[in-house]
């Protein structure tokens, strides 16, 4: 290796790269200078001198995590209301309260958020919502890295549409070149089922022309994706391409009733998916065939949805879940490796929200960086890690946290943001929004 200087080197016991299943120093070292690794190799040929070294005895290194879909400021409502069905859940909980929401209430429910993302390894979020400027604050506050959009919903009101595309698109536009280099914007419709055709082209227009492309829920839920085939007298991801807005570089949450030509279609145009296997099962939305979606040509993130369908933001924890789900649907053990499982919340993550320079440790790439204590009695004897991050580990197991080469979480506890003061305004805000809606 060349010599050189690092601001910051992370020593660890094992390495896990990510550019292939076999690229495992152990032990290894991460070099970071500014916001990019340097260097990246056994520990046997460092030479370069450090400002910093973080020992990690025991540990893994690991690319950050990517949350290919979630609902940040959705924290509010974890555990609100439970065991019913996907459509009460949003008539009689979500889309009264987010009539009610304030921008306070998103930027203390997206902090909450990010603050459980950070310290469970989540290095970069993808975020559909509300008064996304206030997430963008809260992101300036943490350190996190966002892939985010301001959400549009019609329903029956087509004014109201219109509106929340302008302001999705106005979003989108201003914090697009955000100086932290940490912000990346989309047009946000909601779904095929709550814009309808004429909505959805407008929107199709508005990001093709800006340079755009789109995050929304597709194919989530059996009854909604019925009416809308029977509207539209097709499969809707024919409608939707109809309208402009399979856009490549557009990531698509769910697709759990996405059918296999529907698969083909995406694949086709550059749509990824974002397979969020513990909220599509607590809301009995569904089993998302993503076997099927890769054979197809799809590229598949892993995605938490938000708190209030999942309950929690723990992506380590939702790979066991993909996993075996995989291979239980399929009926095949073969289903769902663990290596490929792990790419899914790292470097098809990053090529599923295209961003370039993330989701493997090489130099070049930004320091996005987790470590994970493997030296556990839950990990022991320890003989394949990628199964051990998939089968065995959580959030709860994650003690250090790069991001852009920031020191964010430094031995499970986060650097310079108070997370006390976070709850506090957090169970506030949740108390005085359900007040709002509850009789």
């Amino acid at each position: 290796m060349s010599e050189g200087k690092a601001d910051v080197v992370i020593k660890a016991s094992h390495v896990v790269t990510m550019k292939s299943p076999g690229e495992v120093y152990s032990p290894g070292y991460v070099a970071i200078r500014g916001n990019r690794i340097v260097e990246v190799g056994s520990t046997g040929r460092l030479h370069l001198k450090a400002k910093e070294t973080v020992s990690c005895r025991g540990q893994v290194a690991m690319p950050g995590l990517v949350n290919a879909h979630t609902h940040s400021p959705m924290t509010l409502l974890r555990g609100a209301v439970e065991d019913v069905p996907l459509r009460v859940w949003l008539n009689d909980l979500v889309w009264p309260v987010e009539r009610n929401l304030t921008e306070e209430d998103v930027y203390w429910g997206s902090l909450l958020a990010q603050v459980e993302m950070l310290k469970a390894g989540v290095t970069c979020f993808n975020d559909h919502y509300f008064y996304m400027h206030k997430v963008v604050e809260a992101l300036e506050r943490s350190g996190a890295r966002g892939a985010l959009c301001q959400a549009v919903i019609e329903g029956e009101d087509s004014g109201r549409g219109r509106r929340e595309l302008e302001g999705s698109l106005a979003f989108a536009k201003k914090f697009r070149e955000h100086p932290s280099g940490r912000v990346k914007t989309y047009i946000g419709p909601h779904s095929e089922y709550s814009c309808g055709r004429e909505l959805l082209a407008r929107a199709a227009e508005a990001a093709r022309t800006n340079g755009l492309s789109v995050h929304m829920h597709f194919a989530e839920d059996r009854g909604y994706y019925e009416r809308v085939s029977a509207r539209e007298g097709k499969e809707p991801a024919l409608m939707l391409d109809e309208v402009g807005l399979l856009i490549g570089g557009s990531v698509f949450a769910h697709g759990v009733h996405m059918s296999q030509s529907e698969a083909s279609l995406l694949a086709r145009r550059g749509v990824a998916l974002s397979h969020n296997p513990v909220s599509n099962m607590k809301v009995a939305a569904g089993l998302a065939d993503v076997t099927m979606f890769k054979e197809q040509g799809m590229v598949v993130g892993l995605g938490t949805d938000g708190a209030a369908s999942n309950n929690a933001l723990d992506l380590l924890r939702d790979l066991r879940v993909a996993a075996i789900l995989r291979k239980s649907t399929r009926g095949d053990t073969r289903a769902g490796p663990a290596y490929e499982v792990v790419a899914e919340a790292t470097v098809d993550g990053a090529k599923a929200l295209c961003l370039k320079g993330l989701g493997k440790l090489e130099g070049g790439y930004l320091a996005d960086v987790v470590t994970v204590d493997v030296s556990q009695p839950h990990f022991q004897p320890l003989h394949d890690l990628y199964s051990a991050i998939v089968y065995s580990a959580t959030g709860r197991d994650v003690r250090h946290v790069f991001v852009d080469g920031k020191h964010i979480v430094e031995d499970g506890r986060l650097v310079g943001l108070d997370e006390g003061l976070v709850i506090r305004m957090a169970r506030r805000r949740a108390h005085l929004l359900l007040e709002k809606v509850r009789p």
